[in-house]
């Protein structure tokens, strides 16, 4: 006959041990549980703070984008402001007495206008009309060059009439400050002859335009300045007499 064996009642608060686990693992688990939730909290954090990096990056570069639209239609603004005909004030030297800057019509009208803007002094700019002033070609010094211009800058709008429902689409464009001038240079006719060929020279009248725009974004950090050398109109009877950029130029922060 078989015998059975007595079982003993576990006694109260007794503990019933693991003989399979060995004495070292018995009590790790609550250290490798926070272990793993540090490391997860960790990357978490810096998962989070790589998002928030890229998200200002991004910022940046489409306010910077912006920026250097806006500068390149504030030249095409200045383009047009060359070539329009109204106000008759900024296309013609006036009545006698008159002290406005112009484009000028001739060549004959070119004294006038150094007369006037000479007498401005240390700027010799009016309204975005300027004589030729000097540049440089160190990235930080010309944006802050051309900012301290701006006393005598054409502001977007100011000259060139906007059609109708673009005042938002202006506002957005031009978020910051902006502005542009135009250097008013006479074409040397003879050291052009004494020179090689020259593919492109002036019209009448033989004039150069070096326009500068300057546009500022939402961030302070965000300035752009660009310039062109254009001539208005060209002695190219083959291609229209179109006008024609010489050079182009731009200035990142």
């Amino acid at each position: 006959m078989k015998r059975k064996l007595a079982t003993q009642p576990r006694l109260q608060g007794e503990q019933t041990q693991c003989p399979a686990c060995p004495l070292s693992v018995r009590g790790m688990a609550l250290p490798v549980l926070l272990l793993l939730m540090a490391l997860m909290t960790s990357l978490v954090l810096s998962l989070w703070g790589s998002a928030i990096t890229r998200e200002t990056l991004a910022g940046a570069d489409a306010d910077r984008l912006q920026a250097r639209q806006a500068a390149r239609a504030l030249i095409r603004e200045a383009q047009q402001d060359i070539l329009a005909t109204t106000p008759d004030s900024r296309h013609t030297p006036g009545p006698l007495g008159s002290t406005q800057a112009f484009f000028p019509p001739s060549i004959s009208a070119w004294p006038t206008l150094i007369a006037r803007l000479q007498a401005l002094g240390a700027l010799p700019c009016q309204q975005g009309i300027c004589l030729s002033m000097p540049s440089t070609d160190s990235t930080l010094g010309t944006i802050g060059l051309w900012a301290s211009r701006l006393a005598g800058a054409a502001s977007p709008g100011q000259f060139v009439p906007r059609t109708a429902g673009s005042a938002p689409v202006v506002g957005q464009l031009y978020p910051g400050t902006a502005a542009y001038w135009v250097e008013v240079m006479p074409f040397d006719s003879t050291s052009a002859a004494a020179a090689s060929r020259i593919e492109w020279t002036p019209g009448t009248p033989p004039l150069l335009y070096r326009i500068t725009s300057y546009a500022q974004g939402r961030l302070s950090s965000t300035q752009v300045v660009q310039q062109v050398l254009w001539l208005a109109n060209t002695h190219a009877p083959d291609r229209a007499n179109a006008p024609r950029v010489l050079q182009w130029r731009e200035w990142l922060p």
